[in-house]
């Protein structure tokens, strides 16, 4: 369980726009929907590798954070209670099954989408754990795992930027270097035309 795993507390509520801008400093504050800082102020709440997920709006994306930061009450945070944890492996276990977990309004493919998942729901939600021999947290294992989703990670984006490069590829006719001409496509000389030959349903 999550909870065997984490301590898990709730951001404040006193983080609120009014009091970050009378507060303004270095550290950032870590809200619900948003993936990046809510506001930067002058003290922190955490300091450290921790985990934390979005409570409402889109819930259940999960952010990995290394650094003095702070959460509004709108973010969760997971802080780590044994060794042996590797926590870019339990983003990638934890997050899809912390969205299956959501309640609210999904809208369409994820389009005006707001949705909770406040802590109480996560307390007892499992995430499969490699163990070693001795039924201890096999931390190798989870090293190994991320290292292959990461690899496949890069691979799908490289994928996606070639696809899009391609798609965006034109092929021109330089004038200057050979002489064309038009050609009808009925022109019999060039094309042979024919129609396909007709098979009804029974056939």
């Amino acid at each position: 369980k999550i909870s065997e795993l984490f301590n898990i507390e709730r951001g404040k509520g006193t983080y609120t726009k009014s009091y970050c801008n009378k507060h303004r400093g270095q550290y950032p504050v870590y809200s619900g929907n948003t993936f990046t800082e809510f506001a930067f102020i002058n003290s922190y709440d955490y300091d450290g590798e921790y985990l934390s997920w979005a409570i409402d709006g889109l819930a259940g994306y999960i952010m990995h954070t290394n650094s003095k930061f702070s959460a509004t009450n709108h973010r969760g945070v997971l802080i780590p209670k044994v060794e042996n944890l590797n926590l870019n492996y339990i983003k990638i276990v934890a997050e899809p099954i912390f969205r299956a977990n959501i309640k609210g309004r999904k809208g369409e493919n994820g389009e005006n989408e707001y949705t909770a998942l406040p802590p109480f729901m996560v307390v007892d939600l499992e995430i499969p754990m490699p163990i070693d021999k001795k039924g201890n947290l096999d931390e190798k294992t989870q090293n190994d795992i991320v290292e292959k989703y990461t690899f496949i990670k890069e691979i799908k984006e490289n994928v996606l930027k070639y696809k899009k490069e391609i798609a965006e590829l034109e092929i021109e006719i330089d004038d200057n270097t050979c002489n064309y001409m038009e050609v009808l496509i009925t022109n019999k000389k060039y094309f042979d035309l024919n129609r396909g030959k007709r098979i009804t349903k029974k056939e």
